[in-house]
């Protein structure tokens, strides 16, 4: 029996730096409750690489590597905010997609507003849970670019692949 691929979208919103901001204003500002929201702190974990430059380089954005005289190096994740959409069994991105821009359309003019007043930037996280022969389709609809553009959102995906 085939199992039909679940997706999840989160709406990350994240300082670029390792300064905190009012995630409360945010919320305040956005009449929408966030699903998870964090200040700056230090991960319990570490970046096991040879160098600094490939610690820097492997962690990407949303993280601070710390210099450390060697391996492995600490590293501080950035204060964030959130709101995730529960996992939505679907052949096609386009119906999750679709229903995070309808959450926050009315929206588009404060958040952009947030994110220049505390150096803010956006990312669409979009996580499929899928067998790896049965991939839903992974279109994003012309009208779903205008809209996201203008918020100048990030998009990344990550794949659970059986």
């Amino acid at each position: 029996m085939q199992r039909i691929p679940e997706i999840k979208i989160n709406f990350y919103i994240s300082k670029n730096d390792s300064e905190d901001f009012d995630r409360d204003n945010v919320t305040q500002q956005l009449k929408l409750s966030p699903t998870s929201t964090s200040q700056p702190r230090l991960s319990p974990g570490r970046v096991h690489t040879v160098t600094y430059e490939e610690a820097v380089e492997a962690m990407g954005d949303g993280i601070t590597v710390l210099p450390s005289a060697e391996p492995p190096y600490p590293f501080l994740i950035h204060a964030y905010w959130s709101v995730v959409l529960p996992r939505m069994q679907t052949w096609s991105l386009e119906e999750p997609l679709r229903e995070m821009e309808a959450l926050l359309r009315e929206r588009v003019d404060t958040v952009c507003s947030i994110c220049d007043l505390y150096n803010l930037r956006l990312t669409l996280i979009i996580t499929v849970y899928a067998d790896a022969n049965n991939m839903p389709i992974i279109s994003i609809p012309r009208g779903s670019v205008s809209f996201w553009s203008i918020m100048k959102t990030e998009f990344k995906f990550d794949f659970y692949l059986d």
